[in-house]
């Protein structure tokens, strides 16, 4: 059987479930935090951090672990995190220390967005435990056994050798975590997370075709000639006419039917005057016979 990724979206869209449900199936073989983190919500007042995904929509009451950076007393936050085996996780890594990600590494220029508070920057990357990836991130180098940045995907190393220290808060959001599975090569379930099959061949995997058996219905608000997925309104008013019509069509009916009742008599009439002529033909050579 064909092995894919199937995105475990119930779960593993807030980290603190994920890191206090470990037994459930965690992501991460690695998950090593020092000095002060703290897990906190996103929101969107002007107090609280504004995270954002990879389509740059705002994530609002959502769960990110937090490392702090404590300057005067006590230990800065630290984390790392690596990839378990036949999982995949794209994470949201954000700082308050502008440019840090681009001065301190090589990872595409492209991921990097501004975002609306404390001149955030943030990368958004994806770690495969098959391929060995993990991140590391210590703000002040306060914590033992964990680098202070260091970032691998795919086998390559994209941090700096050297970086500087972070220096600042970073927070940490998982975006989207994948577990790698056997697929049936049949549907697994139409409208449900996961159904891979494609019923009514129209590109869209059943799971995310909000009609698989209609290739015209692929999301809510599409309709087409189908009468049960059209507009409620449009599809009382087609009934409506498709009832005009056939009164009217009722009504043409009641019309012919007089006028085939004189063709039928029209057609015995004739019949009739051509027997008499027959009759009257014959009549002569009868008497003539005589």
């Amino acid at each position: 059987m064909p092995m894919e990724y199937v995105r475990k979206a119930a779960v593993y869209e807030d980290i603190q479930y994920d890191w206090d449900n470990r037994a459930d199936g965690f992501p991460f073989k690695t998950f090593q935090r020092g000095g002060e983190t703290k897990f906190k919500t996103s929101g969107s007042s002007r107090q609280e951090t504004i995270l954002f995904d990879d389509n740059d929509n705002d994530i609002l009451n959502k769960k990110y672990l937090l490392l702090n950076d404590r300057d005067l007393w006590g230990d800065s936050g630290a984390v790392k995190l690596a990839v378990a085996p036949n999982w995949r996780v794209t994470l949201l890594v954000a700082t308050d220390n502008n440019n840090y990600w681009k001065d301190n590494g090589s990872y595409p220029q492209y991921t990097f967005r501004p975002a609306l508070l404390n001149r955030q920057d943030a990368m958004i990357v994806t770690l495969t435990g098959n391929d060995g990836d993990y991140i590391s991130l210590d703000v002040d180098s306060d914590v033992s056994g964990i680098a202070r940045y260091a970032l691998r995907i795919g086998g390559v190393n994209y941090a700096d050798s050297n970086p500087a220290k972070i220096n600042d808060e970073v927070r940490v959001a998982i975006l989207r975590a994948e577990h790698l599975e056997e697929v049936q090569d049949e549907v697994q379930g139409p409208l449900e997370e996961g159904g891979l099959g494609d019923i009514d061949n129209d590109g869209v995997i059943d799971g995310e075709d909000f009609d698989p058996y209609d290739p015209d219905i692929q999301e809510e608000g599409d309709i087409d000639d189908d009468p049960s997925f059209m507009d409620p309104e449009d599809y009382k008013r087609e009934q409506d006419e498709i009832e005009e019509e056939k009164e009217q069509d009722d009504g043409d009916d009641d019309d012919d039917e007089p006028e085939e009742d004189r063709t039928f008599l029209w057609l015995i009439a004739v019949g009739f005057i051509v027997l008499i002529a027959i009759g009257v033909v014959a009549l002569p050579r009868g008497r003539m016979e005589e």
